[in-house]
């Protein structure tokens, strides 16, 4: 059989995909896009589970830092190392202070839109006594068993963990004493 030179010319300039390959590949294509779509919406699921639990951890937390700061007190009942009791600034923010040297203020605030917990603690500088902040923040997380967790940085922390990390700089300065 001889070919002639316009069906050799159409092959040429059409190129050559056989069925079953478009088939897969738009097979392919589609499976991506059902597992996007899929994890789209699970992605919005997980953010709306912890917008809704965000609140609950907080209240949480806030209850740990107060029962931490009250076994804080027994354990450095002197005046000047007692902390004061939580102050609650709102419903979404509350602070801590010692006022006697070596003086500690926490500052916390809630937000419930992003939602996260951000901190700021002043002391003194046990050098030369200048006041200086440390800002820090706690994210959340959904885990796998279906609870909202904090974060601080890539790691899922407890409220006890997190207390503890607001709370310790309050002893800084003991040791000089």
């Amino acid at each position: 059989m001889v070919v002639g030179s316009t069906w050799y010319s159409s092959i040429r300039e059409a190129p050559y995909i056989p069925d079953w390959i478009e088939e897969a590949a738009k097979r392919l294509k589609e499976e991506e896009e059902k597992r996007q779509q899929i994890l789209k919406k699970k992605q919005q699921l997980e953010r709306e589970t912890v917008l809704a639990h965000s609140r609950e951890v907080f209240d949480l937390f806030l209850s740990t830092v107060e029962r931490d700061i009250g076994k804080f007190n027994e354990h450095f009942p002197e005046n000047e190392r007692r902390l004061q009791k939580l102050e609650r600034v709102d419903d979404s923010a509350f602070t801590v202070r010692r006022r006697y040297t070596p003086s500690y203020t926490l500052a916390v605030k809630f937000n419930s839109l992003i939602p996260n917990i951000t901190y700021e603690i002043d002391r003194p500088n046990v050098l030369d006594g200048q006041i200086y902040s440390q800002p820090g923040d706690f994210g959340f997380r959904l885990l796998t068993n279906g609870d909202v967790s904090l974060v601080n940085g890539a790691d899922s922390i407890t409220v006890e963990e997190a207390s503890r990390e607001v709370l310790l700089p309050a002893l800084e300065g003991f040791a000089s004493w």
